[in-house]
C-alpha cells in the first residue's frame, strides 16, 4: 500500500517546486526562458527541461537567477520520474546556495530533494532532508507528507501517523494524508482508525487511485480481503502500473488463498515499485514459498 500515496505527493512537489510567474525568466536568456514555464504548466516535462537546459547555457546570469532555473530544471526531471538527474540537480543547486549563503538548508530545495530521495529509495535520506525543511517551514503540508511516507517505509509507523496528524492540522481535506495516516493505522493494528481515515479520503477523493488503495489496504490489515477485493480490482484498474496498488491486491489474493496468482502479482508490483521495503519483502518471502 504505502508508495500509492507518493504520486499524490510528487504532484504536491511538482506544483510548489518552482516560482511561478513570468517575472521568473530573465529575458536576457533568450527565448527558451520565457517559453519553459508554460511548457511545465502544460505538463510537457522533456521540452521544458530541454528549454532550462538551453536557458542555463547562457552565461548572464546571476546566482538567484541560476538557482532558480536549477530549480526548475530539477521539477521538470521529477516530472519525467528522472529521479537520480533530479538529485544530481538538487545537490548541485543545495552547493550554489551554499558557497553564495552560507546556508545549505533551504527548505525548498532539501523538501523537494527529499522527494527524488524518497523515490529513489533511500528512505532515511530522504527522512533527513525532509526533517531539515521542516524546521525551516513547519507549515509545509508536502514535507510533512515525505516525512511521513519514509517513517512507513523504514517501520516507524507511530512516527508516520504523528507526521500524517501533522499534514491534516494543515490540511484537513487532504486524501493523500489520509490515505498516509490509514496504513500507519493499520500498521500499528488500529484497524478501526484504518478504515475510518480510508472511508474518509475515499469521500474526498471517490474517483482517486490512492484514496481507494487505502480502503483496499486497510481492509486487507483487518482481514477482511474478500470485501477488499472490489475495491483493489477498481484502484488497479485505475492505475495498472501502480507497485503499491498491485501489492495490495497480491495481500488480498493470498490472504484468500489464490497463492499461485498472488505470487504473480507480488513479482509484478516488485518490477513497478523495486525501492519499496515492504514490496522487496514480500517478493523475496513468496518466492521461497
Amino acid at each position: 500500500m504505502l508508495r500509492a500515496l507518493l504520486v499524490l505527493a510528487l504532484a504536491a512537489g511538482l506544483a510548489a517546486c518552482a516560482p511561478s510567474g513570468p517575472e521568473a525568466a530573465p529575458e536576457a536568456a533568450g527565448g527558451a526562458c520565457a517559453d519553459a514555464p508554460g511548457l511545465m504548466a502544460d505538463s510537457r516535462f522533456a521540452d521544458a527541461q530541454a528549454a532550462y537546459e538551453a536557458c542555463l547555457a547562457f552565461s548572464d546570469h546571476d546566482w538567484e537567477e541560476e538557482a532558480e532555473l536549477r530549480l526548475r530544471l530539477a521539477a521538470s526531471l521529477m516530472g519525467q520520474e528522472h529521479f537520480a538527474d533530479a538529485l544530481s540537480v538538487y545537490d548541485a543547486l543545495l552547493e550554489l546556495i551554499e558557497r553564495e549563503t552560507g546556508d545549505g538548508a533551504h527548505p525548498a530545495v532539501r523538501r523537494n530533494r527529499a522527494m527524488a530521495l524518497l523515490r529513489l529509495g533511500r528512505h532515511e535520506d530522504a527522512l533527513d532532508d525532509a526533517r531539515t525543511a521542516l524546521m525551516r517551514s513547519p507549515r509545509d503540508v508536502t514535507a510533512h507528507m515525505i516525512a511521513g511516507s519514509a517513517q512507513l517505509e523504514t517501520g516507524d509507523a507511530a512516527g508516520a501517523a504523528g507526521s500524517f496528524d501533522a499534514a491534516l492540522a494543515l490540511n484537513p481535506d487532504s486524501a493523500a494524508a489520509l490515505s498516509g495516516r490509514s496504513a500507519a493505522f493499520a500498521a500499528l493494528g488500529r484497524h478501526d482508525a484504518a478504515l475510518d481515515d480510508a472511508l474518509e479520503a475515499v469521500s474526498f477523493a471517490p474517483d482517486g487511485a490512492g484514496a481507494l488503495n487505502a480502503l483496499c489496504w486497510a481492509l486487507v490489515k483487518a482481514g477482511r480481503a474478500q470485501e477488499a477485493l472490489p475495491t483493489c480490482d477498481a484502484a488497479l484498474e485505475m492505475r495498472p502500473d501502480s507497485g503499491a496498488i498491485t501489492h495490495s491486491r497480491a495481500a488480498a489474493l493470498e490472504q484468500l488463498g489464490r497463492m499461485d496468482e498472488a505470487r504473480d502479482l507480488y513479482a509484478r508490483a516488485h518490477e513497478l515499485d523495486p525501492a519499496s521495503r515492504e514490496i522487496a519483502a514480500d517478493y523475496a518471502r513468496t518466492r521461497r514459498q
